[in-house]
């Protein structure tokens, strides 16, 4: 009974006799591909509703960035991280914060306000032609805002372990504790 069902799951269309006449590899080769099918197929499903995933190529192969050789390992991971939406910021972990306003200005903390926030207009940054989308452009617009994400980064970085570590003085190094 499993295995009429698992057939049929399968698309499988083939009697008992059938698959008896069958060499085992051909039909092993047979249910690989039809798994390998229905697998794409949920997958396909699933994306569309998830949003990490809605910008999967339906082929599921590795994407171009991560196969290019003009981008770090860093670069890459960062780029990952955007393109998933587990970047670090308070609307991407919304369970862990009360409040999904940013730090450094009053907007809502999400990816795409990475490019606006207040804190990187001290970093000087030639942005104007980049936009949010060329997460998922071609390898040259992902080169050129993978540039200007990782000095934001950085930049968030360091403003959130300075303030930490103010935040953290319980008083002024070498006074008393009495």
């Amino acid at each position: 009974m499993q295995i009429k069902s698992d057939l049929e799951l399968c698309n499988i269309n083939l009697s008992e006799a059938e698959i008896s006449t069958m060499k085992k590899e051909h039909f092993k080769a047979l249910v690989k591909e039809k798994v390998r099918e229905q697998a794409r197929l949920y997958l396909v499903r699933l994306k569309d509703s998830h949003t990490k995933s809605k910008y999967l190529d339906e082929t599921f192969t590795l994407q171009s960035y991560l196969k290019n050789n003009s981008l770090t390992i860093d670069e890459k991971h960062l780029l990952f991280k955007y393109r998933t939406y587990t970047y670090n910021c308070k609307a991407n972990y919304k369970w862990n914060y009360p409040d999904t306003t940013c730090s450094f200005c009053t907007s809502i903390d999400n990816q795409e306000h990475q490019l606006t926030c207040s804190i990187t207009s001290t970093l000087n940054l030639n942005s104007n032609s980049i936009k949010y989308e060329h997460i998922f452009g071609t390898i040259a617009e992902q080169q050129r805002i993978v540039k200007v994400l990782t000095l934001i980064d950085q930049k968030r970085s360091t403003v959130t372990e300075t303030s930490s570590f103010i935040g953290s003085q319980a008083h002024q190094p070498g006074a008393s504790c009495t």
